[in-house]
């Protein structure tokens, strides 16, 4: 934000790019709504569960009370300002926070006093740790029954491998839940009327809590005293007010964090510094595009250094060519000043516009793809969860008013021979063939015959046809599937239920391996035709941390039960003489 005179209205050093993440329903949308209540951004709290929360915008975030695409805004306290991203918690929306992490100096990470730390709060605080984003931990929901703030911080250590700096302690639990002793300050904090944070008073710390309050700051001394100059956690709980100093406190300004490294686009073999400086050339990162039906895609810009104007010129690194900028607009949520399923539109007069509106829907969201399937006439959506993909079908309906039906994928089937036959064939009707492609078969012409005013070549091709299928019914057909190579990552106390459940999908289990954490590799042989909707029950099965990754190994013959499952289809044949010969096993 920029003041009449060019510069800016808030210096650089007070800036903060935070992001809020968590696992599902601990309470991300809730805090950030508080957040910009308490700075004057709104005029009141807007609640999930009312879908009136101002960052869940979209209407299937209302519909359902979850978030499902990272918000931004903008937000002040303490002459700072506050650029927010609030991410999403389920795991099926994980890429979302991946993106958002990628271009943030620092985050709020918020655990769920009773339930600590879930599974979805692992995943992303690796995520975190592997941009070496900083954080500080929210500790919420501290009024409800069977909250332990001390349970929480024990599992922060053990589950996450953390080292926090504890810098708060809360005063009293459950109902008696009434404020925090900040122990940096060894003042107490405490609340006063029905809503918790709306106000509050400074107090001396209560003399039931002043040993444990002097324990706690001799160990947050201690900590600092270790970590020196070492990144280290915050850790907090309880109000927002107290939230927000500490996000000016204690969390990086852009001018804090290492300068951003890239590569020049003439020579990648030489690396190229910008320092956060309006001085430097400019660098950005597009980490994000929004489609919006009146001003087309919106791409969001986290800049790392010089200045961005509308109507200036950028190079484009992946395109390497220069780009127009053109509005400039600040974001507020949606206000201005991205499993596999097959899809196919319920009419035929709406093919094209599914198409167009997949493309967009893939160009705002990296984990949503879909293909063109020509042999089998189907088009395959994959996302990375059925919620993910539930939510891209609703979009479908509601932003490019198209209706569509979904279902599982075909499997691409093939066929071959397991000897050889020769046969003479004459042209008539049959059936024959299960109607898939046929591979690994050799044809031999053995001799013919033909009238000079009844023959041409369309009858040859029939013939020739005819007696393919004639002779594949004689060689023994055997139809073909897809093998995958699937690698599944579990922690070890789930380990007999994946391998049982991988059993049970006819699959082979080839090898284990250990992974640190606590955690199996279990690499096994499984058909894709097993594997539809194995992701749902992965995580159901493992109550969430499990994930596994799968590539075609090879084709094998099936099942003869599930071959009888298979529907024949009709096809026209004619004459001729051939010889088969089974090319050897797939």
């Amino acid at each position: 934000m920029a003041a009449e005179d060019g510069k800016r209205a808030v210096p650089l050093e007070d800036y903060r790019n935070i992001g809020i993440m968590a696992h599902i329903d601990a309470g991300k949308t809730t805090t950030t709504e508080r957040i910009l209540f308490y700075t004057g951004r709104n005029y009141k709290i807007g609640e999930v569960h009312e879908g009136t929360a101002t960052m869940d915008w979209m209407e299937q975030e209302q519909e359902r009370g979850i978030t499902i695409t990272s918000a931004a805004t903008t937000t002040f306290w303490d002459n700072h300002r506050i650029n927010i991203i609030d991410t999403p918690g389920h795991v099926d929306f994980t890429l979302e926070v991946e993106r958002a992490l990628r271009v943030l100096d620092g985050t709020i990470c918020l655990f769920d006093s009773v339930a600590g730390v879930e599974r979805q709060s692992e995943t992303v605080w690796r995520q975190a740790d592997r941009y070496g984003v900083p954080s500080l931990c929210f500790v919420n929901k501290m009024d409800r029954l069977g909250a332990n703030f001390f349970r929480t911080r024990d599992m922060i250590v053990t589950n996450l491998g953390a080292k926090p700096l504890v810098l708060q302690i809360p005063v009293g639990l459950e109902d008696n839940f009434k404020g925090v002793i900040d122990l940096v300050k060894m003042r107490a904090i405490l609340w006063s009327g029905e809503e918790l944070g709306a106000k509050f008073v400074y107090e001396e710390i209560p003399s039931d809590l002043l040993d444990l309050a002097q324990e706690y700051r001799a160990e947050m001394i201690e900590t600092i005293v270790e970590l020196d100059d070492e990144a280290m956690e915050g850790y907090l709980e309880g109000g927002v007010q107290p939230l927000l100093d500490a996000v000016v406190d204690y969390l990086p300004s852009p001018l804090d964090v290492p300068p951003m490294k890239g590569t020049d686009a003439d020579n990648p073999e030489i690396t190229i510094e910008r320092a956060a400086s309006d001085d430097e050339p400019f660098a950005g990162l597009a980490f994000k595009i929004m489609s919006d039906p009146f001003v087309g895609s919106l791409t969001f810009v986290r800049i790392y250094a010089g200045k961005l104007t509308a109507g200036s010129y950028v190079l484009n690194a992946n395109k390497g060519k220069k780009e127009r900028i053109g509005r400039l607009l600040e974001m507020h949520a949606n206000s201005r000043e991205d499993v596999k399923v097959a899809i196919e539109p319920k009419t035929k007069a709406d093919v094209d516009k599914m198409g167009a509106g997949l493309v967009k829907l893939a160009q705002e969201d990296p984990s949503f793809h879909f293909s063109r399937d020509e042999e089998i006439n189907q088009t395959v959506i994959e996302g990375m969860g059925e919620l993910h993909l539930e939510i891209i079908v609703d979009r479908l309906k509601r932003e490019f008013k198209v209706e569509a039906n979904v279902g599982a994928p075909q499997v691409n089937y093939q066929e071959s021979i397991s000897r050889t036959s020769e046969v003479r064939y004459v042209h008539k009707k049959q059936s024959g063939g299960q109607g898939f492609p046929v591979v690994n078969v050799r044809a031999v012409l053995v001799d013919g015959s033909y009238q000079d005013v009844d023959s041409s070549v369309l009858a040859f091709q029939l013939a020739a046809r005819g007696a393919f299928r004639d002779g594949m019914k004689k060689a023994a057909p055997k139809m073909l599937e897809p093998i995958m190579k699937v690698e599944v990552v579990t922690p070890e106390e789930h380990l007999g239920d994946v391998i049982g459940d991988l059993n049970s999908r006819r699959g082979q289990i080839n090898s284990f391996n250990d992974k640190p954490g606590g955690l199996k590799v279990v690499d096994a042989l499984v058909p894709l035709a097993e594997m539809f909707q194995y992701v749902s029950t992965l995580r159901g099965m493992t109550k969430g941390p499990a994930s596994y990754t799968m590539q075609l190994a090879k084709f094998d013959v099936v099942p003869q039960h599930i071959q009888n499952q298979l529907a024949a289809k009709e096809e026209e044949v004619a004459a001729c003489f051939v010889t088969l010969y089974d090319q050897g096993t797939i």
